[in-house]
């Protein structure tokens, strides 16, 4: 028996609420099982959203680590500098974006307070630092092939009386839960790219992705709190 290696990815606010979440209790549980290397480097656990500083909405859970925080926003704060710096970009293909993408002058919401859940702003956001997300997200796919090793090692901590863990076999590819509310802006409208920039890294990953995708009824009842509580 052996662990796989995995990804997790929240996009937008709700699903980076879900990641901080799940970072939190699974430190606290391989810390009762005396585990304490931290996360294995072979489960990734991502946040994806439009601010350049991740959100924080969850009392007493921490934010993740900055090198899993990933903004698309560019360090633009403004939408209508977003479309120059996509349509420079994307020069000559302008005819990809007709029909969805706002015009500039439509929207006004700062991008540092998110997509103002319009998820064509989502993902023009996300189209014009398609390089940089991309490039993230290629990273946490190679540091989970490059530290599958230590999930072995996890194993026979938390298992000491069981069957050690088999060698690791030929096939150490992730498997990648993208999780997302389809009620709001970044989420909605970036995480079917995302899976896209997973497909690109490897063809073999296709097969392995799912969507944890929240509709629109689970905010019907909230508490005074804001957005989707874990």
């Amino acid at each position: 028996m052996s662990m796989k290696p995995m990804i997790i990815v929240g996009c937008g606010g709700s699903g980076g609420k879900i990641v901080q979440l799940l970072r939190r209790e699974l430190e606290l549980q391989l810390r009762r099982k005396g585990w304490t290397e931290g996360i294995p480097k072979a489960w990734q656990l991502v946040y994806v959203d439009t601010p350049s500083t991740q959100e924080q909405g969850i009392p007493g859970v921490p934010t993740v680590p900055l090198r899993d925080y990933i903004s698309v926003s560019g360090g633009f704060d403004l939408y209508s500098d977003v479309i120059t710096s996509l349509f420079n970009s994307y020069a000559g293909m302008e005819d990809r974006f007709s029909g969805w993408l706002p015009e500039k002058e439509g929207v006004t919401v700062p991008l540092t307070d998110g997509a103002g859940q319009m998820r064509a702003v989502g993902r023009a956001t996300a189209f014009s630092s398609m390089g940089h997300l991309g490039q993230r997200l290629q990273a946490a796919y190679e540091a989970t092939i490059t530290n599958s090793a230590e999930l072995a090692q996890l194993y026979n901590a938390l298992y000491p009386g069981a069957e050690p863990a088999s060698s690791l076999s030929a096939d150490q590819n992730p498997y990648i839960f993208v999780v997302s509310s389809l009620a709001g802006g970044t989420g909605a409208g970036i995480f079917m790219d995302v899976c896209d920039v997973f497909r690109a890294c490897d063809d073999d990953l296709s097969n392995r992705i799912s969507g944890v995708l929240f509709s629109a009824e689970v905010f019907a009842n909230l508490s005074n709190e804001s957005g989707l509580q874990p």
